[in-house]
């Protein structure tokens, strides 16, 4: 690592700027996947399929999934439970969207409904929308996942082991 990244994750601002990320990236998820797990899961499934990315029976085994994989990995980024494991969960679910919205990008397929937050409201009103807020996403959750364990006020670091006198 250089000695710059060093310095910077040592930073007193750095470590209120993860915490930010933590707070947006993890309510975010948090958010999305309690809307999700609270209203009818046809609807999901329904707007899913719009998409066009995954064949009849795995789209509905994935609108099953994908809320309750939110929920769990956005509370543990929140929180800074299992850092590494939630950082890599969120990105890898990021990294799918960007792919999902890169694949309908190139189809030239316009945006009916993102699913992101259910019915509650909509997040984007284009592909490149969704495409720039779930990049921004991405690097921040990239940058969480990079700072060294455990996080500032997270309960990574409330649970770690203090050393024997």
């Amino acid at each position: 690592m250089t000695p710059f990244m060093q310095r910077l994750q040592k930073s007193s601002v750095n470590k209120y700027v993860v915490l930010g990320l933590r707070i947006l990236i993890g309510g975010i998820f948090l958010a999305a996947g309690l809307i999700k797990t609270i209203q009818p899961l046809v609807e999901f499934i329904a707007v899913a399929k719009t998409w066009n990315i995954l064949p009849d029976p795995w789209v509905t085994i994935y609108a099953w999934l994908l809320p309750w994989v939110e929920v769990v990995f956005g509370a543990t980024f929140l929180f800074g439970a299992w850092q590494r494991v939630s950082s890599a969960m969120i990105g890898l679910m990021l990294l799918s969207f960007l792919i999902a919205i890169a694949i309908n990008i190139g189809r030239g397929t316009a945006l009916s409904d993102c699913g992101c937050f259910g019915e509650l409201f909509k997040f984007g009103e284009t592909f490149w929308d969704l495409w720039w807020r779930d990049l921004g996403l991405f690097i921040g959750t990239l940058w969480v996942m990079m700072m060294p364990k455990p996080l500032w006020f997270s309960i990574d670091a409330w649970l770690k082991p203090s050393p024997v006198a």
